[in-house]
């Protein structure tokens, strides 16, 4: 047997497979009912439920977190956020202050950038310069450094024997 008569002899029996594959998968049978067209049956739909109705039910179920559900705080509470000075730069000549603002309960963080007259979470920022931020609410004032005096530097940051 040849090459071309063994490659036909595939071909067909390819062909037979397909058609009894098809014919296995796709079934109408001979009877008229089954062929007709039936239009679908209208149904209701459910109205659709309010979040409002939804967090009520919820509370319900789970009075635990019915208490501790709390509001945001208010982004003018000082008391609220602390605060940490992350970088001080200049940027066309005006000094600018990058800003940490942490929630005092934990969550939420966010980083500012700041100067002169901005305000954060509540304080003002009164003075920005190379060694951190001065920071006033009502009459009380609050300094922003980077690094402390006394404190050990990074390694080889600063004179010294190396």
């Amino acid at each position: 047997m040849t090459v071309r008569a063994q490659l036909l002899a595939l071909g067909g029996l390819m062909l037979l497979i397909g058609i009894w594959d098809f014919a296995g998968r796709i079934y109408v049978g001979r009877d008229a009912s089954l062929r007709a067209f039936h239009a679908p049956a209208v149904m209701q739909l459910v109205p659709v439920e309010s979040a409002a109705a939804i967090r009520k039910r919820m509370l319900g179920w789970l009075p635990a977190i019915a208490g501790s559900a709390h509001e945001p705080p208010d982004p003018a509470d000082a008391a609220a956020w602390q605060l940490s000075l992350t970088g001080v730069f200049a940027q066309r000549g005006t000094a600018v202050a990058v800003v940490r603002a942490a929630l005092s309960t934990g969550g939420q963080v966010e980083k500012l950038r700041v100067v002169e007259g901005d305000t954060i979470h509540g304080w003002t920022v009164a003075h920005v310069d190379a060694h951190g931020v001065t920071l006033t609410h009502d009459a009380e004032t609050r300094q922003l450094v980077l690094f402390r005096r006394g404190q050990p530097q990074p390694a080889g940051a600063g004179p010294g024997p190396h």
